[in-house]
């Protein structure tokens, strides 16, 4: 039952801005502390800070990865997106794609939400927001040779620890020779010293190559006849 009401609260709720929901689930002196900071309270204040978000994000989904129930309480792991279409923190709208992660405590009182703190990674979200347009990033392509021709060292190590890219560095596409002895991979950032920062994290187990890439049709434009 408690679930269901935290279902309920984002997948109505908030994915589909329906207020209508607020009498079957939440307590009528509800407090609310948002993702974003603010805390609200009754049914005007939650309806406030959901039009607050809506302004900043017309297409914000909530997307729900854990609800751990004990008691009277639920714990949500959550994944927010959004297109960034109103101010926020004083950031006019840059229409960008977001994404950021947040976690939810619910706690009930005779069967109905009573109180919801939240915490979102605001930080990332900030980043995001205010990562200035005018530095275009470079793609790198990074050729691994694998020492000692060791393709599993590699591998056991990406399982057990994941990319360990910093945040910044975004991964695009890799491919590995037949061999298993070199490993292709393309990279995206705005910043070198990131790129650096990763390699550092692997190079006992990897000799590095770096070449920064355009496309084929960035090429052409270059090369082409000027009228």
């Amino acid at each position: 039952m408690q679930k269901e009401a935290v279902r309920q609260w984002y997948d109505q709720m908030w994915n589909l801005w329906d207020e209508s929901v607020f009498e079957q689930i939440l307590d009528r002196e509800i407090e609310l502390r948002g993702s974003l900071g603010q805390v609200h309270h009754g049914y005007t204040g939650v309806a406030e800070y959901m039009r607050f978000v809506r302004t900043a994000f017309r297409d914000f989904r909530n997307q729900i990865e854990d609800l751990v129930e004990e008691q009277n309480r639920v714990f949500a792991r959550l994944t927010y997106t959004g297109t960034h279409n109103g101010e926020l923190f004083g950031i006019p709208p840059t229409g960008r794609r977001v994404e950021y992660a947040g976690a939810a405590l619910f706690t009930f009182r005779d069967e109905r939400i009573v109180k919801v703190w939240v915490l979102g990674d605001v930080d990332h979200l900030k980043r995001q927001l205010s990562d200035s347009p005018s530095r275009p990033k470079t793609v790198y392509m990074v050729v691994e040779h694998f020492k000692k021709k060791d393709a599993a060292a590699v591998y056991r190590r990406f399982r057990d620890c994941g990319r360990m890219t910093p945040e910044g560095l975004i991964y695009v596409s890799s491919w590995v020779d037949e061999k298993l002895e070199r490993c292709y991979q393309l990279m995206e950032t705005h910043d070198r010293k990131l790129l650096d920062e990763w390699m550092a994290r692997w190079n006992d187990l990897v000799d590095f190559e770096v070449h920064p890439v355009i496309t084929s049709k960035e090429a052409a434009g270059k090369i082409a006849p000027q009228p």
